[in-house]
């Protein structure tokens, strides 16, 4: 599920996230198994508001706020289409004090190639008129905490209890054979 916080940085295969974002080696990194991104950043949120959690980070406030999303090529069983990248800010003020990374399918996957669509069961099409989001490979979440120590255990305990399932039997079957063309 989670695999231990470390330091990171993988330079070569970060390279643009740590320029635009300018991480550096103080960030830790975290790798998380999510089903349901939405699900998450709605926890992930309600995990930083607490107030044992933003005193790690010496902040009374700690915001998650969407960034930026791009558009990621991707390809299921020889088909190619569309997915996305989101980043989302954590902040305190104007210091960045971490980010979340997810790369995901929604209903564009399929709305967007004639060929992915035919592959959607009839009694599945309306999935294609929800609003989901489930990520193609474990999230990354990118933390500068101050106190390190007592973050992990408060982190451990929130991965811990976290639990999400897929937002729909569409998703459950096609984000976990999904891959990005690099």
């Amino acid at each position: 599920m989670l695999k231990p916080l470390k330091r990171i940085l993988d330079k070569k295969k970060h390279k643009k996230l740590i320029e635009n974002y300018k991480i550096d080696e103080d960030f830790v990194e975290a790798k998380l198994e999510v089903k349901d991104l939405n699900v998450f950043i709605e926890k992930f949120q309600e995990f930083l508001n607490q107030r044992e959690v933003r005193e790690t980070f010496h902040c009374h406030e700690l915001l998650l706020q969407l960034d930026q999303t791009d558009q990621l090529p991707i390809k299921f069983d020889g088909v190619e289409g569309l997915g996305f990248v989101d980043n989302f800010k954590i902040s305190c003020g104007s210091d960045l004090m971490g980010l979340v990374v997810a790369k995901f399918i929604d209903k564009k996957f399929f709305i967007l190639s004639p060929q992915l669509r035919r592959k959607v069961p009839p009694d599945e099409v309306k999935h294609l008129k929800e609003d989901w989001k489930a990520p193609i490979e474990p999230i990354r979440i990118y933390l500068k905490p101050v106190n390190m120590q007592k973050f992990t255990e408060l982190f451990e305990k929130f991965v811990t209890e976290y639990r999400d399932t897929y937002p729909n039997p569409l998703s459950a079957r096609f984000a976990p054979r999904v891959n990005e063309i690099r």
